[in-house]
């Protein structure tokens, strides 16, 4: 199986992904607002985050996000989404993006995080999280 391909497929049918999947229950993302000390201004960074699923519910929160996804056609659609909003979508694969040294207040991954190589998707993630 190529792994690789398979991620893509999602991108294949964003209308229908964006439409048709669920999102996540609420009180999930309140909890990670929680635990993680996030307030107005936090710097979020999504992995794979479709066309917005998690970054929906999370909008509000007034973070700034940025969110790596590698399906052209996803990202156009949470682009439209969030246009109003302080959420930039950046067209990569994780493994191929450059985040910042110490920049993050929390890093997400909805249900993506799983497509990542290991341990390379933990490393850069340890080294994206600022260092408090």
């Amino acid at each position: 199986m190529d792994w690789k391909k398979e991620s893509e497929m999602f991108n294949q049918m964003a209308d229908y992904y964006d439409r048709f999947r669920p999102s996540y229950p609420q009180e999930i993302i309140d909890a990670i607002v929680k635990k993680a000390g996030l307030n107005a201004g936090s710097s979020i960074l999504e992995i794979g985050a479709g066309s917005g699923k998690a970054t929906a519910q999370l909008a509000d929160y007034e973070f700034e996000i940025l969110c790596v996804e590698p399906g052209v056609n996803l990202a156009e659609k949470g682009r439209e989404k969030f246009k109003d909003k302080n959420i930039e979508f950046v067209i990569s694969r994780f493994e191929d993006y450059s985040p910042p040294l110490s920049y993050y207040d929390a890093i997400i991954s909805a249900q993506a995080f799983h497509w990542l190589e290991q341990p390379a998707g933990y490393q850069k993630c340890a080294s994206a999280l600022k260092n408090e």
